[in-house]
C-alpha cells in the first residue's frame, strides 16, 4: 500500500470538492446580481468555470451591457 498515493488522491478530491463549492457560491452570486440588472433570461449562464463566474461577477459589477456578457459566455462555450 502506497500511503503518499492515497494522501494525495484524497488531496485531490478535496481540492476537487472545495473548487465545486467555490463554483456553485459564484454562480448564485451571479445570478442574483444579473436578475438585480437585468431583465433577460439568465438560463445562459448555467454550466460554467468558476473563473468564468468571477469574470461575468466583475462584467455585472462593472455595469457590462447584457450583450457583453453574452458574448463573453458564447466565446467560451
Amino acid at each position: 500500500m502506497n500511503l503518499n498515493t492515497e494522501y494525495y488522491e484524497g488531496v485531490d478530491k478535496g481540492h476537487d470538492e472545495e473548487h465545486e463549492i467555490q463554483r456553485i457560491d459564484y454562480y448564485q452570486r451571479v445570478l442574483k446580481r444579473f436578475k438585480m440588472n437585468y431583465c433577460e433570461n439568465p438560463d445562459f449562464l448555467k454550466d460554467l468555470s468558476l473563473e468564468a463566474y468571477k469574470y461575468i461577477d466583475d462584467l455585472i459589477f462593472e455595469n457590462a451591457s447584457y450583450d457583453e456578457i453574452r458574448e463573453y459566455v458564447d466565446s467560451i462555450s
